[in-house]
């Protein structure tokens, strides 16, 4: 009787295409920096998400001794985005200020509105 079952060498394959997947992300998840803080000067906005997605404002917020780390996965996981031809502007009227806060011990994005008051945490 035939086994149904697949080979060694198939779930290998299956797992490193699964591997290979996730290395080519182009996702950037919060969870994976420091947030924590005790003044707004330990925070820097950041953009969480498809980095390929053009977000043209960030969502967030991380601490700054974070940064250098943080700029560097964006940039490894933005070389594989299509490009943009360099005259178009995908975020044209979609720009808002943001500033990073720390708000009970934890780094976050806050809007600042046309009076200068912000609307975050």
């Amino acid at each position: 009787m035939a086994s149904s079952r697949l080979p060694l060498s198939a779930f290998a394959v299956i797992a490193l295409l699964g591997l290979a997947a996730a290395c080519n992300s182009s996702e950037i998840s919060a969870g994976d920096y420091d947030a924590s803080c005790s003044a707004d000067s330990d925070c820097v906005t950041a953009t969480f998400g498809d980095v390929c997605a053009l977000n043209c404002n960030p969502n967030g917020a991380i601490r700054r001794s974070e940064e250098a780390r943080y700029l560097a996965d964006y940039k490894e996981k933005s070389a594989g985005c299509p490009q943009i031809a360099y005259f178009q502007d995908p975020c044209t009227g979609a720009y808002r200020t943001f500033a990073a806060r720390c708000a009970a011990g934890r780094c976050a994005a806050a809007e600042i509105t046309d009076a200068g008051a912000d609307t975050g945490p």
